[in-house]
Parts: structure tokens; C-alpha cells; sequence
């Protein structure tokens, strides 16, 4: 039961960022770089010295392949076991602090943050490569 309870736990983090990261892939705002200029932007959730980091377009288009990528591709390194999973858990913590700092959801931080553990006994316990 515990080994299913930690596998839906699991299952459920990795859908929310490959739901997320695949619905940034098709839109085109995102792909064009703009979407964390368009984010950013608004008041209600980022600091105005945060937003005009954004601003720049170069900066734009990297800050938004990065999250596209990492919410595609980080969960994949749950497979490499224990290295790959700290690498992930790094990721996904500093991930995840830049949205609470940046956008001002410091609650939001704490539902993902608070599944690694799990992720992190499972990828030791199923390590593919």
C-alpha cells in the first residue's frame, strides 16, 4: 500500500510538470520567449524589479526554454537514480523558489517541494540506468 500510495505521488508530480511543460511547448507565446515578459508584467504577481529583468527579450526566450525543458525533460532523470534525482530535486527546488519569489507564490512552493522525498526513495528503489 505504501509503494502505491508513493507511486501516485509520484505519478501526479510528474503529469503536473509534463502537463505544464508541453502546454507551454504548444503555445506559441511561449515558444516565441515571451511568456515570462507576459507573466511578469502583470503587478499582481511580480515585484516591478523582477519584471524588468524580463524585459530583455534574450533573457525572455532562455528563461522560458528553461522552464519548457525542465518540466519535459527533468523527470526523466528520476530514471539515473540517486544522482539523477538530486540533480532533479536541485532543479525543481530552485524551480520552484524563483516562482515563489518571482511571482510572489510562496505557498505554491511547499506542494511541490513537499513530494521530493517521496520521488527521491522511488528513483533509489527503480533506478533504470
Amino acid at each position: 500500500v505504501k509503494l502505491v500510495a508513493a507511486g501516485f505521488i509520484a505519478a501526479q508530480l510528474i503529469l503536473s510538470y509534463f502537463t505544464s511543460g508541453i502546454a507551454k511547448l504548444v503555445s506559441p507565446v511561449w515558444r516565441a520567449g515571451s511568456g515570462m515578459q507576459l507573466i511578469t508584467r502583470m503587478a499582481s504577481y511580480c515585484p516591478p524589479n523582477i519584471a524588468c529583468f524580463f524585459v530583455n527579450a534574450k533573457i525572455s526566450f532562455v528563461a522560458c526554454c528553461a522552464v519548457i525543458w525542465f518540466e519535459i525533460l527533468g523527470p526523466f532523470l528520476l530514471l539515473f537514480g540517486q544522482t539523477g534525482a538530486i540533480i532533479f530535486i536541485a532543479m525543481g527546488t530552485l524551480f520552484h523558489v524563483g516562482i515563489a519569489i518571482s511571482m510572489g507564490l510562496t505557498t505554491f512552493v511547499f506542494s511541490f517541494i513537499a513530494t521530493y522525498p517521496i520521488i527521491y526513495e522511488l528513483a533509489l528503489k527503480f533506478r533504470f540506468f
